[in-house]
C-alpha cells in the first residue's frame, strides 16, 4: 500500500472512533489527512468502502498471530491462550481507533459487507475457541462449553476499549496477565 493510502485509513479509523462513522464524513477524512475531498475517490470509491477496508485489515491483524499459536508446538494450552489474550489486547497500544471501531461500527456497514465482516468475527472467535477445545483434549482445561469460554474472554479483552488507558495504572501486558489468571483459574484442572 501506499502512504496517502495507509494515511487516509489511520485518519478514517481516528475520526470513526472520536465522532463516529455516520458523523464523519468524506470531507472530514480529506481534511485529517491534508488532502482535497475529490482526491480521497482516487484512493475509494466511498467512505463505506474505507470502513470495510478498516475491518478486513484488522481483521487480519487480529487473526494472523494467534492462528501461528495454534501451530505452535512447543507451548502449552495455557501459555497459547495467555499469548492470545496478550496480543489481543496489545492492539489497544498500537491500533486503538481500530480495535475500537471493529467492534462498535460494523453495523453501519451494508448487509452484504456486514456478513463479511461478521463472518470475519466469527472466524476469529473460532480461533479461541481452538485453542481452549485443544486445552481440554490435552487435558489441562476443564470441560467446559468452549463457545461460551471463547466468548467471555473476548467479551472482557473488547469491554477494555471503552475504559483502557495508555495513561492508566496498567500497561495492557498488565491487564493481560491480569485477565489471563482470572480466565485460567477457571479454565485450568484442578490437580
Amino acid at each position: 500500500m501506499n502512504k496517502t493510502y495507509d494515511r487516509i485509513l489511520e485518519q478514517a479509523a481516528r475520526l470513526f472512533r472520536e465522532k463516529g462513522y455516520s458523523a464523519s464524513s468524506m470531507e472530514d477524512i480529506a481534511d485529517a489527512v491534508g488532502l482535497k475531498k475529490g482526491s480521497l475517490y482516487y484512493h475509494f470509491e466511498s467512505k463505506e468502502q474505507i470502513l470495510v477496508e478498516i475491518m478486513d485489515s484488522f481483521t487480519e491483524k487480529l487473526q494472523a498471530p494467534v492462528l501461528a499459536l495454534i501451530d505452535n508446538d512447543e507451548l502449552g494450552s495455557a501459555d497459547k491462550l495467555r499469548q492470545a489474550i496478550k496480543l489481543h489486547l496489545g492492539t489497544l497500544d498500537s491500533d486503538n481507533f481500530e480495535i475500537t471501531v471493529f467492534l462498535l461500527e460494523f453495523r453501519a456497514l451494508s448487509e452484504e459487507h456486514r456478513q463479511r465482516t461478521l463472518q470475519g468475527r466469527a472466524s476469529y472467535e473460532t480461533t479461541f475457541r481452538r485453542l481452549i477445545a485443544e486445552g481440554i483434549e490435552r487435558g489441562e482445561f476443564m470441560d467446559v462449553d468452549v463457545a461460551m469460554a471463547a466468548r467471555a474472554i473476548l467479551g472482557m479483552c473488547n469491554w477494555a476499549t471503552q475504559w483502557y488507558s495508555p495513561h492508566g495504572k496498567h500497561t495492557t501486558d498488565q491487564i493481560a496477565s491480569i485477565f489471563s489468571d482470572l480466565v485460567l483459574n477457571g479454565l485450568l484442572k484442578q490437580r
